[in-house]
This record gives C-alpha cells, structure tokens and sequence, in this order.
C-alpha cells in the first residue's frame, strides 16, 4: 500500500474538517513516497494556492516524524493523468491524494485507491459526520477519509428579518425557507435583494455544486 495505516493515522488525515474534499492512499506497493524511507508524497488538487500550501507545510504537517513533500497543483486533468501513467508504468511515488470527492470516485472506479476502511474505523473517535463518511463509503468499503470541507457565512440586513417564512429558524433556515424569503423580501422592495459573490478566484461553483444541487430532490 502506499501509505501505511500508521502514517495515516499519525498525519490525522479528517482531523483538520470533515467534509466531502478528502484524503486517500494511493496503491502504490513498493513506490518512493510509500512505505519506509525516503519522503511521503502528498498530492493536492485542494488548499493550492501559494499561501494555503504553506500553512499545510507549517502548520499541518509540522510534528509529523517523516518528511512529507506537498505538491499542490489545482488542475485536475494533471492528478488523474499523473496517477494513471504511474499506475500503467507499475511504479508511483506518490503515497497520498488530496482531491474532490469526485476525483477521488474516478480514481477508485478505475480501481487505482486502496481501501482505507481500517483508517476509517482508526479514526472512529475524531466524530466524523455520518454523512460525509456515507460520501468516502463505495461498494461496501471507504474508498478515502474525509479531511476538509467548504464552510459559507451568510449575512441578512435586519431590515430583511420581518420578511421571514412563518415559522423559520434563522439559524437553522432550509433551502425552501430562503427561496420564500428572498421572494418575499423582492415582493415587499420592487425589486431582487438577495445574492451570492462571485469572482474569477472565489468559490461560488462549489457552492452551488456540492450544496445547493443537493437540495433538490434532483440534485
């Protein structure tokens, strides 16, 4: 296996959030970045930018007793083509992914993950979201462990807050309750009052991506 189960558990892969972005083992028996000397390497389509790579570099993996070398790298098309010349050549150096959730399915249907369910059950007491744990399970087994996931904050003016569904939690407010709200809070104004922020660098795809398709019963 390219990662040992111990070195698993020691870099506390799901320790840091638990989310649906996840950490897996690469099959890689015998690799440079597997098992035994010589340096772990990590693979991360995730946490790529200059600055978020060297938190996980100073902050993550200090303490850990190995060397670790992080290589980020956003492009998706570059991790599955890498991991599969590697897999094809019979050789990898690599020892573990950082990858989407359905990254890391494509990785797996093409049989190129090990099983991480003896990580999972390791790693029972980090109180793991039932849910995203139901996201890392494929065909019976955990394909990968959860490690990191994405977190929005919203904001409403108070002025907005009379225009509330009857009934709804703002702290616990549903899809439904905020579609009503927003419609709500357009009929009584003239005019649309609620948004989302967008640029070229945010975030907004994974949003409507991993969460808000999964409010529908079509998503």
């Amino acid at each position: 296996m390219g990662v040992s189960r111990r070195d698993a558990l020691r870099l506390g892969i799901g320790t840091a959030a638990l989310g649906v972005l996840s950490g897996c083992a690469l099959d890689t028996s015998g690799a440079p970045g597997g098992t035994g000397s010589g340096a772990l390497v990590f693979y991360s389509t995730q946490l790529s930018t200059t600055a978020e790579a060297e938190s996980v570099r100073r902050q993550i993996l200090t303490g850990f007793d190995r060397e670790v070398q992080f290589v980020a790298d956003s492009s998706v098309t570059k991790l599955l083509d890498r991991v599969r010349a590697e897999a094809q050549a019979g050789t990898s150096n690599l020892g573990l992914v950082g990858a989407l959730q359905g990254e890391l399915a494509t990785l797996h249907a093409e049989g190129l993950l090990r099983d991480m369910t003896d990580v999972v059950e390791s790693l029972a007491d980090r109180g793991f979201t039932a849910r995203y744990l139901d996201l890392a399970r494929v065909d019976g087994r955990y394909a990968f462990v959860p490690w990191i996931s994405a977190s929005y904050i919203m904001a409403a003016r108070r002025e907005a807050l009379p225009f509330l569904p009857p009934g709804a939690d703002l702290q616990n407010l549903t899809y439904d309750q905020v579609l009503e709200w927003s419609r709500a809070v357009q009929r009584a104004t003239g005019s649309p009052r609620f948004g989302l922020p967008a640029g070229e660098s945010g975030l907004l795809k994974r949003f409507l991506q991993g969460y808000a398709t999964r409010a529908s019963p079509e998503g």
